[in-house]
């Protein structure tokens, strides 16, 4: 277990998280998102949502949104794929959830990739979902290369690996990208949230009700869903459907996606 998914520690931060959640319940029920935050987060949060004519994110009774979410909701989920580790004579074994961050670099737990010599024997699968017609469609599979990048933080519960091109495409190539903006203040708390995640290693879902950003800290962002939790697999992007915001880990809430401490050039 790594040292940042402590039992004590996730729970002295969900219990020092307590009036910040009743706050926000509150807020959301009332319609009211300045009892749970600052003037000034409000604000910015409500001029982010303009610059992007974007409804998902305020609270209040209307649950309402443009039908750029659905569009856009397919857009990003086309970035996540599955972590799977290859097994001798048998299918492949899922362990998380990865999302790209850059046309060959995927953002994954640490808890799913924590060793440099895992990635030489997983890869991530791309389009493992349904179709339109609720077939099963054909997916991609890429090798990791984390000769050419890897970089793990076991506190932040975050991998960053290098992917392997197909027909000397990049996955980026193909799926596009969802890009890290290092400025805070992407959601703030009773924002509704959606989670794109393959539960329980299976196909693709997206999670659009009943998710809420509920309280934050230095470290951690904290919301309440209805997600499954696989087996290894708490490691859903979790964010609005215009800015990811974290990396899920298992039964805590959920880390902050801001800057790493390291780099790769890919």
């Amino acid at each position: 277990m790594s040292a940042g998914l402590v039992p004590g520690d996730a729970d002295a931060r969900w219990k020092a998280s307590a009036d910040q959640i009743e706050r926000t319940h509150h807020a959301v029920r009332s319609g009211h998102p300045e009892l749970a935050n600052s003037k000034d987060e409000v604000e910015r949060r409500k001029k982010r949502l303009a610059r992007h004519h974007d409804r998902e994110g305020i609270v209040d009774a209307d649950d309402s949104v443009w039908t750029s979410f659905f569009s856009q909701g397919l857009i990003v989920s086309q970035t996540v794929g599955r972590v799977v580790v290859s097994q001798r004579h048998m299918p492949s074994k899922p362990i998380g959830t990865g999302v790209l961050i850059a046309p060959g670099l995927m953002l994954t737990n640490n808890h799913v990739l924590p060793l440099e010599a895992l990635p030489n024997e997983a890869a991530v699968e791309f389009a493992f979902e349904y179709d339109e017609n609720g077939k099963e469609r054909e997916y991609r599979t890429h090798q990791f290369a984390p000769e050419m990048c890897w970089f793990t933080d076991e506190e932040l519960d975050f991998t960053l690996v290098a992917v392997s091109p197909v027909d000397g495409k990049l996955p980026g190539d193909t799926y596009g990208w969802v890009p890290l903006i290092e400025e805070t203040g992407k959601a703030i708390r009773g924002d509704a949230l959606n989670v794109i995640h393959h539960p329980r290693g299976d196909r693709k879902r997206l999670s659009i009700r009943e998710n809420r950003m509920v309280a934050e800290d230095e470290l951690w962002l904290r919301y309440t869903s209805d997600t499954q939790g696989p087996r290894r697999d708490a490691d859903q992007l979790v964010g609005t459907l215009t800015h990811a915001l974290a990396l899920a880990s298992p039964g805590t809430g959920q880390r902050v996606l801001s800057g790493f401490r390291g780099a790769c050039s890919i």
